[in-house]
């Protein structure tokens, strides 16, 4: 006989169990507030319907002596630590199949959780008098209740002003005063690492454009990383709300439709600033989140999500590109319009592809004042001194280096160079490196980014046929070949600054641990999509870049 699928349905809610007792519990739990299972710790006052869950929260008044070797959390013992564990794993199997959410997960406890957070159905309800809260868990009502608890939890750290309400944020809030950043991004040449998994998780999504919040109102097809930056955006749906919520403060007239509004606007009124910056040695703080995003965005991010139609600028805020944008509005009717190519000292050519520069100026002095800054070699090394702030940084970090040397070279042998030049040289030579390498290391800092492989070819091959005229013969040449200046890869705008670049110069020196025979030469900060430089990407192949190719070991940005 063919078993039947029994369901128990609540006559007071719309849940439904496999089991009665599984509805018995729910009718005792959630509509009676019935507990016969009482915690005896003193000041625990948690209880239970079951005699297994007291069991299981009894583990929580045990000392914690398990630790987890990668993040350091404690545990009462291996079982939970197991449990855990989980969280470092680098896959999530566990996948929401709700459509538009596509959140993945550790564990299969976890993912059950957050799907009953798509059903919208809050079983659990505050008890405090009037209070209209409730949770998809029990887990949130019994975090809300802190709010009615009014307990003030503050940072123990000397001279730090902190107080939460909850201690979950104070948890969260006593890593910024840790130095330990254990949560690493494993995207190559990204080198950021975090305090805590959720910080590094919202990072990632900088690097993989997910967008896992979308706006449901109807016609609107904006997508957000957070569930915060989708909430804030879900206001401008609603212009038209009730606005009962208003400021109690003195000579405040703000009001609000809801009451979380009315508590975000409070902070105007307070002096703490519990958002606090945790890059090393910044000592940046804020009132709200999103001021703290913001300066995370300006000040220690490379990131250009905002580009300009018009042209190859890009900006980190939606700001600073309207103010851009506004630039191009007013110099639409100027009548002096530049003719060069954008950041460089050739004339612009539409036939060769090239990007043209967008200045316009209102009279001829101006145009000329602009051509003299922004489009000779002069203008661009006066403005950037890119050069000399390099020797500065080796200096600063002990770097031996000499300049004189590449002019006692001369590098006479240097024959054939684009524009009837009769020498080619770098700018600075690393004489510490032939002891630790057995090789010559160069680098040159190169204002325009050669866009043309037959040259760059030349150049190359004259320098080491120069180093091979001299008591170096035979030595392997190591060349780094740097841009100190904005670039493009895989179609994506970047502005770093010079600190940045020269940084990553000497990371990529010191992880070079041999040099093969010959000429070898290194890219760093050079336009170019994957992990070839743009200047191997003639519209037609040649021996030329097919021979340059052969020489590049690295290509980093």
């Amino acid at each position: 006989m063919e078993k039947k699928n029994i369901i128990f349905k609540c006559d007071e809610c719309t849940k439904v169990y496999k089991g009665k007792s599984s509805l018995n519990l729910h009718v005792m739990t959630i509509h009676r507030g019935i507990f016969n299972f009482p915690c005896q710790i003193e000041g625990c006052g948690k209880q239970y319907a079951e005699e297994s869950r007291l069991i299981k929260h009894m583990c929580t008044h045990q000392a914690k002596t398990v630790l987890c070797n990668e993040c350091g959390a404690s545990f009462v013992d291996a079982r939970q630590l197991a449990s855990h564990k989980v969280v470092h794993l680098q896959t999530k199997p566990f996948k929401c199949n709700i459509t538009g959410c596509g959140k993945t997960f550790a564990r299969s406890g976890d993912l059950s959780k957050h799907k009953k957070r798509h059903t919208g159905q809050k079983h659990y309800k505050c008890d405090f008098p009037e209070c209209l809260f409730a949770g998809v868990e029990k887990g949130d009502v019994d975090k809300h209740k802190q709010v009615h608890e009014k307990k003030e939890y503050r940072c123990d750290f000397t001279e730090c002003s902190f107080i939460t309400n909850f201690t979950g944020s104070l948890r969260t809030h006593k890593k910024s005063h840790s130095e330990e950043r254990s949560f690493l991004c494993d995207v190559i040449n990204c080198l950021k690492s975090f305090k805590t998994q959720s910080l590094l998780t919202i990072h990632s999504r900088i690097h993989t454009g997910q967008k896992d919040y979308i706006c449901k109102f109807g016609g609107c097809t904006k997508a957000f990383s957070t569930s915060g930056d989708l909430v804030k955006h879900a206001v401008i749906h609603d212009k038209d709300r009730e606005k009962n919520f208003k400021c109690e403060m003195p000579d405040c007239d703000a009001v609000f439709a809801t009451k979380r509004e009315l508590h975000v606007h409070g902070v105007v009124h307070s002096d703490a600033k519990p958002f606090k910056c945790e890059t090393a040695n910044c000592g940046y703080s804020a009132k709200r989140k999103s001021a703290l995003l913001v300066h995370m965005t300006t000040t220690h991010s490379d990131e250009r999500p905002f580009p300009c139609e018009h042209c190859p600028y890009a900006s980190k805020t939606k700001a600073d590109l309207k103010y851009h944008m506004d630039r191009h509005e007013e110099q639409k009717n100027y009548e002096f319009e530049c003719k060069m190519q954008h950041g460089t000292t050739e004339d612009w050519d539409l036939k060769d592809g090239s990007v043209k520069c967008w200045i316009r100026c209102k009279t001829k002095l101006d145009m000329q004042v602009h051509i003299a800054n922004h489009h000779t070699e002069e203008g661009i090394a006066k403005k950037l001194k890119s050069e000399q702030k390099f020797a500065e940084f080796l200096t600063e970090n002990d770097i031996p280096s000499d300049r004189d040397w590449t002019n006692y070279m001369n590098f006479k042998m240097c024959a054939g160079i684009e524009g009837g030049s009769k020498s080619a040289r770098p700018d600075f030579f690393f004489p510490a490196e032939i002891e630790r390498l057995n090789a010559i290391v160069l680098a040159e800092i190169d204002e325009m980014q050669h866009p043309n492989n037959l040259c760059e070819l030349r150049r190359m091959q004259n320098i080491y046929g120069s180093i091979q005229q001299t008591e170096y013969c035979g030595k392997p040449v190591l060349y780094f070949r740097i841009n100190p200046h904005h670039f493009r890869r895989n179609g994506k705008f970047y502005d770093r600054s010079l600190q940045h670049c020269f940084e990553l110069f000497l990371t990529t020196l010191k992880s070079i641990t041999s040099v093969k025979p010959g000429l070898n030469l290194v890219y760093i900060q050079y336009d170019g999509t994957d992990e070839c430089p743009d200047i191997f990407r003639d519209d037609e192949p040649n021996e030329y870049a097919k021979a340059l190719k052969e020489c590049v070991i690295l290509n980093v940005y």
